[in-house]
């Protein structure tokens, strides 16, 4: 479960992954997911990736949005695009998951 301070630390960390890891599409998808994976096992957090619905279910709306912060700011412009309006970050993951994996 998510913690206040937790929140604040994923908003402003925003998972800072290089340009090269940065989901740009199908090509770099396993670099990408690789490169979420480590960020949220460092923010102690890994189990967002195996269960996103899950997750996202216990969070409050704050939470929701930090997480939602960290995945879109991961994101090259055409994925981006793929979730511009969404406000579920385990809708968000699951539709660039189906897209890109």
């Amino acid at each position: 479960q998510f913690s206040g301070l937790l929140t604040r630390e994923l908003a402003k960390q925003s998972l800072n992954l290089t340009e090269k890891e940065k989901l740009t599409g199908p090509d770099n998808y396993q670099a990408w997911i690789q490169g979420l994976s480590i960020q949220y096992r460092a923010l102690g957090i890994p189990r967002f990736l195996e269960d996103p619905v899950g997750v996202s279910q216990s969070l409050n709306d704050p939470q929701k949005a930090a997480l939602l912060l960290t995945i879109r700011n991961t994101l090259k412009e055409g994925p981006l695009s793929t979730i511009a309006y969404e406000t579920d970050p385990a809708v968000a993951l699951n539709t660039l998951i189906n897209q890109y994996a």
